[in-house]
């Protein structure tokens, strides 16, 4: 057995701190860039993590858990099984974690995931087919739980379709290489990359004329930085050639003067083995524009 169950009642703080420094199943889907919900991206769950925001439940996740006893109860009486909720963390990966809505060692598959999805969803279920986050998520508690199937299902008026997932090796390849990724982000305070989907779309006529406006004071402001370095060094060269440390040349000022150079911390000896990130500042936050 490579987890261990870890008892924290699904919901309770004691199981939301648990959470909150490592990957659940229902997460890989952000790292994937395949969740449709929020945090949709690596950078908007890890900003959730470090932050500590809590997801707020909309109606549909709040029905869609009203109705989880009640799917478990169906499920076990259409399996005849004793599917429990159970929560587990990976032994070769503890980072990684599922909180199982269903899980019965003598089950026809180990572990149980339930959904109450749209419609259009729910009877695809019928076909085969599940959308791309709930396969990461299935994909992600199999793993956990070293298991080579798992039960998905889709409950809808009193009554689900139930279907059986198999292990994807690539799935889990992709998995353990971006969670691996993602755990070293968390650990070393460093956000993930920012990806297409971490921008907000923003349309305000007001602001487009004034980037408009920014466009071309950026244009200019870097053709007279280029022009203005220009003459800075033709002015410096020929001093300098000279052997004039110090001039007044019209309205300016010009001197050469020595300036420090920068301590390599890395090449202290005393420094070694001292973990210097706890002296390190609080981060601030700036803004960046960015031509696309």
């Amino acid at each position: 057995m490579n987890y261990q169950f870890v008892k924290h009642g699904q919901g309770t703080d004691e199981w939301k701190m648990w959470r909150r420094f490592k990957i659940g199943a229902s997460e890989i889907a952000a790292l994937m860039n395949a969740s449709p919900f929020y945090p949709k991206t690596p950078l908007q769950l890890w900003e959730n993590k470090v932050e500590g925001k809590e997801q707020i439940e909309n109606p549909a996740m709040l029905r869609g858990r009203d109705l989880e006893p009640i799917a478990l109860e169906w499920v076990n009486k259409e399996l005849k099984t004793q599917y429990k909720p159970a929560c587990i963390e990976s032994l070769s990966h503890p980072y990684l974690i599922s909180s199982l809505d269903g899980m019965d060692q003598k089950g026809p598959c180990l572990t149980l995931e339930i959904k109450n999805m749209k419609l259009e969803y729910h009877n695809e279920v019928k076909t085969g087919k599940i959308p791309e986050n709930y396969k990461w998520q299935v994909q992600s508690q199999m793993l956990v739980s070293d298991s080579d199937s798992a039960l998905f299902c889709s409950f809808q008026n009193d009554h689900g379709h139930i279907l059986e997932i198999k292990k994807d090796a690539g799935m889990w390849d992709r998995i353990l290489e971006e969670s691996a990724k993602f755990n070293e982000n968390l650990m070393n305070y460093d956000p993930p990359a920012l990806t297409d989907r971490d921008y907000q779309i923003v349309e305000n006529e007001k602001f487009l004329k004034m980037l408009v406006d920014y466009d071309l004071l950026e244009n200019a402001h870097k053709k007279a930085e280029k022009h203005m370095k220009a003459i800075k060094d033709e002015i410096t060269f020929a001093l300098s050639k000279d052997g004039i440390k110090r001039a007044i040349i019209g309205s300016k000022k010009i001197s050469n003067y020595p300036v420090k150079g920068r301590i390599d911390y890395d090449s202290i000896s005393e420094f070694k083995g001292i973990d210097l990130e706890k002296y390190r500042k609080s981060a601030i936050s700036s803004w960046r524009f960015t031509s696309i």
